[in-house]
């Protein structure tokens, strides 16, 4: 009985001294409920205040953007090799341009472009009646390839612009009529490298569209004997580029504009 006695006085004794201590220490041994509720939740807490992401700031880099849109144009290109299937048949020539019409799109890094596009020329078709007979001929192109541009803006709303279109175009010529002989019908396609090298101007009216205007000079050449019908050379001279002016309307982000 005396042992248990003193064993009580001892513990007694030991918790006495360790409550001072830690009184004298001065710590906050309360329980935070919202602690509480973070560990019954799985133990997670809330991120310190150091460790979020300031406030406002864009996580994608912002000298990348991305574009995309359509374009027209117009090019001023000499078709007086092609009289064989009009003038010699006694139907108007064609006129001296195309209207070439497509798309684009690609990436932007700070002042550079990078991308692709894809074009067809409207049709252009001439016809007449020769001796009671309706004969007719006609010639359109497409093509496609890489683009890359140089594009600096002055201020947020517009700009300049320099660049090229590389790649391969194809030119499909084709006449009906019974001076043809047999199904009264022929056309041919033929395809060659181009390159389209321009500068020109942007202006942008909102953040997230542009409108470019440019323009250069089509570069590609086909040989007067590329196209033939029954043997015969069908060009009269090389068929060569030309001119051209384009109309872009573009949307995206423009990291150019702020």
């Amino acid at each position: 009985m005396r042992r248990g006695m003193v064993w009580m006085g001892t513990f007694l004794a030991i918790l006495l001294i360790g409550s001072n201590a830690i009184a004298g220490r001065g710590d906050d041994l309360s329980f935070n409920l919202s602690d509480g509720i973070n560990l019954a939740m799985g133990g997670t807490a809330a991120p310190e205040q150091g460790c979020a992401a300031p406030a406002g700031k864009n996580p994608i880099n912002p000298n990348l953007g991305g574009f995309g849109g359509a374009f027209a144009g117009y090019m001023w290109i000499d078709l007086s090799p092609l009289d064989k299937l009009t003038e010699d048949r006694g139907i108007d020539e064609f006129d001296n341009f195309l209207m070439p019409i497509g798309g684009m799109g690609g990436m932007i890094y700070k002042d550079f472009r990078f991308g692709g596009y894809g074009f067809a020329t409207i049709k252009q078709f001439t016809k007449d009646e020769v001796n009671g007979e309706d004969l007719s001929a006609e010639i359109t192109t497409g093509g496609g390839g890489l683009l890359l541009e140089y594009n600096h803006a002055l201020n947020n709303n517009f700009g300049i612009l320099a660049g090229t279109m590389l790649g391969a175009i194809g030119v499909t010529i084709a006449a009906h009529g019974a001076d043809l002989g047999g199904d009264e019908e022929w056309s041919e396609t033929k395809g060659t490298y181009m390159a389209l090298p321009y500068a020109g101007v942007w202006i942008a009216p909102v953040k997230y569209f542009w409108i470019q205007l440019t323009g250069g000079y089509l570069f590609f050449n086909l040989d007067d004997d590329e196209f033939k019908f029954h043997d015969l050379e069908v060009l009269d001279g090389d068929l060569q580029g030309g001119w051209q002016a384009n109309l872009n309307l573009l949307f995206g982000y423009n990291p150019n504009i702020k």
